[in-house]
C-alpha cells in the first residue's frame, strides 16, 4: 500500500469511519478497501468518488464532512499516524 493510500486508512480510522467506509464500498460496489486504493495516484476527492452518501446508513452529511476534512488534509500535507498504546 502505497503513502497516500496508508495516510488514507489511518485518516478513515482516526475518525472511526474506516470501517463504515469499508462496509459501504463492500455495499455498493463490491469491493474492498485493497483494491480502491491500489494502484491509486489520486487521492482528491476519493470519498466523494466512492460512495453515494444518501444510500448510506450514515447519510450525506456524516461523509460530506469527512470529505472536506480529508480533503482539506490533502491541501495542507497532513500525515495521519493511528497510535497505539502501550500495555507496558
Amino acid at each position: 500500500m502505497n503513502v497516500i493510500a496508508n495516510n488514507f486508512r489511518n485518516f478513515l480510522t482516526y475518525h472511526k469511519a474506516y470501517d463504515k467506509f469499508c462496509f459501504n464500498l463492500m455495499s455498493q460496489h463490491g469491493l474492498i478497501f485493497n483494491d480502491l486504493v491500489s494502484g491509486r495516484v489520486e487521492f482528491r476527492s476519493l470519498i466523494d468518488h466512492s460512495l453515494s452518501w444518501g444510500s448510506t446508513p450514515e447519510g450525506h452529511g456524516y461523509w460530506s464532512n469527512l470529505s472536506m476534512l480529508w480533503n482539506d488534509s490533502l491541501d495542507q500535507g497532513t500525515s495521519h499516524a493511528v497510535g497505539y498504546k502501550s500495555i507496558w
